[in-house]
């Protein structure tokens, strides 16, 4: 018996999100359709956490076990000549039982795209929020940031409806930073999340930067905890899961795809080029 890591990335925009359910297209079912496919024997995966439909994943992780001695390089292959154009793995290993893709994380980065034009792109407007502001106070932003670092309740940031639900996240980085004239990213980065906490954070950030929130709100959200008080959510389609750190010996960078820092030259799709050093 073998236990197969497989490191992948997808568009998020045509999927309700990773986890399977009884009826919509998501990413871990068309996954296991394929490796069952491919191995002729029904095959299940585990991942190393839920996106919400319509976010993105760079390097989302999942393993999986089979008795198939297909090498790893041929078995990225196959697999990526069987997988829709939407979903593509960079990466398998074989590894211990003891490896686990969500309970051997150690950290999760995710980036959120945000841009502040009036007109509309076809092609940014897939994969960024466009807030539809030529300015946000981005020096209250930061100060925000600053507040929401650390460990706090976050439960006025996340839609968790169980009341027994814990809470206590510890995020160890919330930083805003702009990559173009207009265009920013907002990195975040902790052990673990909240459901749409990630989003709830930047659409609270926004919110501070038109002025429609106080930093001191952003204070009191954590100080006072309320379910959901805190947002609006930020649309999914600006939300990459970037990337998930593993302890040794499970967090080799091995291939692992590596977007330029900007781009350059007509024609270029510019998406690439927002991800850079966390």
């Amino acid at each position: 018996m073998r236990w197969i890591r497989l490191d992948l990335e997808y568009d998020g925009t045509k999927f309700l999100g990773w986890q399977k359910q009884p009826q919509g297209r998501v990413v871990q079912g068309v996954l296991e359709e394929v490796l069952s496919l491919l191995f002729q024997k029904e095959t299940r995966v585990q991942g190393a956490g839920r996106t919400d439909a319509g976010v993105h994943a760079m390097a989302q992780c999942a393993r999986f076990h089979t008795v198939s001695c297909i090498p790893l390089k041929g078995l990225v292959h196959r697999l990526n000549e069987l997988l829709p154009e939407d979903v593509s793995v960079w990466r398998a290993w074989e590894v211990d039982e003891d490896f686990h893709p969500r309970y051997s994380v150690q950290r999760k980065t995710y980036v959120y795209l945000l841009r502040g034009h009036v007109f509309r792109s076809p092609l940014w407007d897939r994969y960024a929020w466009r807030p539809c502001v030529r300015h946000l106070d981005l020096d209250s932003m930061v100060d925000a940031c600053c507040f929401l670092q650390g460990e706090h309740d976050f439960r006025s940031f996340s839609c968790e409806r169980d009341p027994g639900q814990r809470t206590l996240r510890r995020l160890d980085r919330c930083a805003i930073q702009e990559i173009f004239p207009g265009t920013w990213k907002v990195v975040l980065q902790g052990p673990g999340f909240l459901n749409r906490m990630a989003r709830m954070i930047v659409g609270t950030l926004v919110e501070v930067g038109r002025g429609k929130k106080t930093v001191a709100e952003v204070e009191r959200f954590l100080e006072e905890p309320v379910g959901g008080s805190a947002g609006p959510a930020a649309p999914a389609r600006g939300l990459y899961l970037s990337e998930i750190a593993y302890p040794s010996p499970w967090n080799e960078e091995g291939d692992r795809p590596r977007w330029p820092e900007r781009f350059s030259g007509p024609g270029v799709f510019p998406i690439a080029s927002f991800m850079g050093p966390c």
